[in-house]
């Protein structure tokens, strides 16, 4: 005589199958408000004959290594290409007073993932790129000597603008906005080429400077130091360097643009952390001295 067949219990799976449906259901968690910025800051020297800089950015030594001009620039490059590689969202800027070959060389060493937005500040060669009709293309900056730039044809004292950025995946915006370097007093020449710059910036970026140079007190900005190089990372720009007055105004007429400042001390770049200090509209770009130094600036949305 055969068993009646006992029915397996579904319970279990009647249970699991209603709890999916709920989880379905619920509200999504929200979204975090912070913002995680993949951002280094570095400054350099571009000054073959003058001081080291001696900084480390995450453990990496950034200063020149020993050699020629070209094969120190050359191992510099190699080491911010190791220590940006692999930044997932991040911009690179560099305003410089250099000769491109430098970042010639980054862009080499960091291979497909970034593209050069630049130009050649040589005396011999003035050519670099004009943003117009929604697109970089290449174009004549100036001529050898730029109007009212007493240096009277300095290479690398001229205007540059050279920028990086890496190419973003997915629905992220590519970022590949230039900033521009000059110590001339050619109002025309800085304007186009600051509006140049900020073109895609869409006054919606977030805009993280820091000079490393600073000795901040801990818990102090470097707006609390005295001194023409603690102002970078004010929150303004408006007078930084009362050595080079003409840059007081450098990108000015570029109302409503809002920008993050931030400031950062040394230890707190040491430590990996940045603060926001404020949000607010100002209508004047950065500035920074002309002393044979680079200044490379990130830019990274979350």
């Amino acid at each position: 005589m055969a068993h009646p067949r006992v029915p397996t219990p579904r319970l279990p799976a009647v249970l699991a199958l209603v709890g999916a449906l709920l989880f379905t259901l619920l509200p999504a968690a929200p979204a975090s408000a912070a913002t995680t910025y993949a951002t280094t800051y570095a400054e350099l020297n571009c000054n073959w004959q003058g001081y080291t800089a001696g900084e480390s950015v995450d453990g990496v030594d950034l200063t020149w290594a020993k050699g020629s001009g070209s094969s120190r620039r050359y191992i510099r490059a190699q080491r911010l290409a190791d220590l940006l590689r692999g930044q997932v969202k991040a911009s690179l800027y560099a305003l410089t007073e250099c000769d491109t070959q430098m970042l010639d060389d980054l862009v080499h060493l960091m291979g497909s993932q970034w593209e050069h937005i630049g130009g050649d500040n040589t005396s011999q060669n003035r050519t670099g790129w004009l943003y117009d009709s929604g697109k970089w293309s290449p174009g004549k900056l100036s001529t050898t000597t730029l109007p009212g730039d007493p240096d009277g044809g300095y290479t690398g004292r001229r205007l540059l603008q050279v920028g990086f950025s890496r190419k973003v995946t997915g629905t992220d915006p590519m970022l590949s906005v230039a900033m521009t370097h000059l110590s001339s007093g050619n109002p025309e020449a800085r304007d186009l080429q600051m509006r140049a710059a900020l073109a895609k910036m869409d006054g919606k970026v977030r805009l993280l400077a820091g000079d490393l140079n600073a000795s901040t007190p801990p818990g102090e900005t470097p707006c609390d130091e005295p001194g023409p190089r603690s102002q970078l990372a004010c929150a303004g720009w408006d007078e930084y360097g009362s050595d080079v007055p003409s840059w007081h105004d450098y990108g000015r007429n570029l109302p409503g643009l809002a920008l993050d400042v931030v400031a950062v001390s040394p230890a707190a770049q040491a430590a990996g952390r940045i603060t926001l200090t404020s949000r607010r509209t100002v209508d004047t770009a950065p500035t920074y001295a002309s002393d044979h130094r680079v200044l490379v600036v990130g830019v990274a949305f979350s």
